[in-house]
């Protein structure tokens, strides 16, 4: 009895050593903090049931072989079926210098931002605070699309893709600098502005302190307002402070 071949037949991928295994071995992949989840979200709701679970098969067994992450950039290795492994390009948008400044004044604003960040967790604001930037911090389903594998696979995004993206998740859930720093945002200049703006606030909070003990021996009038340059070894640029004497 002849019987029609079907146009699709499961081939198990070629196993390797060494490769990066996710840490669910079986059920939803899901996220520790607040970041990997909404990552883990914006994937469940944008692949389809069957695509995803491949792409888990794909992240449990270690057939990842590699990733790097750079600003702007995602590249991986992926042992398929076939004995080279496949190679990803997931392409993201990076912040422009006017969208890191945007970043960086609402960090001074709360800072909560700093205090949190520094401890190594990703403030829940800070998706919010990119919208205001012009851009998204996790991409978006017609982003996915535009990720590159170089199997023959005509899906995209395809299993490689997939399992990439659910590792990439544990990736950031042990490291949220890493999703900043694909957004093109540097992990030691962002600590040591911080750094120096928290410095920079103490500093003049003492300055202020010392001028209201010493304004009942001024000469000068309450309504007189002076502007003063502040300047410390501390901080590279001088800052412009008004003061009431």
């Amino acid at each position: 009895m002849y019987r029609r071949r079907s146009s699709w037949t499961y081939t198990k991928p070629l196993s390797t050593k060494g490769g990066i295994k996710s840490r669910v071995n079986r059920g939803r992949f899901h996220g520790s903090n607040w970041w990997s989840a909404r990552w883990i979200e914006i994937l469940e709701s944008s692949i389809d049931v069957v695509r995803l679970s491949r792409g888990r098969s794909y992240a449990r067994r270690g057939q990842v072989v590699d990733i790097e992450i750079e600003p702007g950039l995602v590249t991986a290795s992926v042992q398929g079926t076939r004995k080279k492994p496949y190679q990803i390009r997931l392409g993201f948008e990076i912040l422009s210098d006017e969208a890191k400044a945007l970043l960086l004044f609402r960090f001074r604003e709360r800072s909560s931002f700093a205090a949190r960040l520094l401890a190594g967790e990703m403030p829940e604001e800070m998706e919010k605070v990119f919208k205001e930037a012009g851009m998204g911090l996790f991409p978006s389903k017609s982003a996915l699309r535009r990720y590159k594998c170089s199997c023959p696979d005509d899906a995209v995004p395809c299993k490689h893709i997939i399992a990439v993206l659910l590792l990439l998740a544990e990736v950031f859930d042990d490291d949220p600098f890493l999703l900043l720093k694909l957004r093109g945002v540097d992990r030691e200049i962002l600590i040591n502005l911080l750094t120096l703006e928290t410095a920079a606030e103490n500093e003049d909070a003492d300055y202020e302190a010392d001028g209201i003990a010493d304004e009942g021996d001024s000469p000068f009038s309450a309504e007189v307002t002076q502007i003063i340059l502040i300047s410390s070894p501390k901080r590279p640029n001088s800052l412009l402070r008004t003061f009431t004497l």
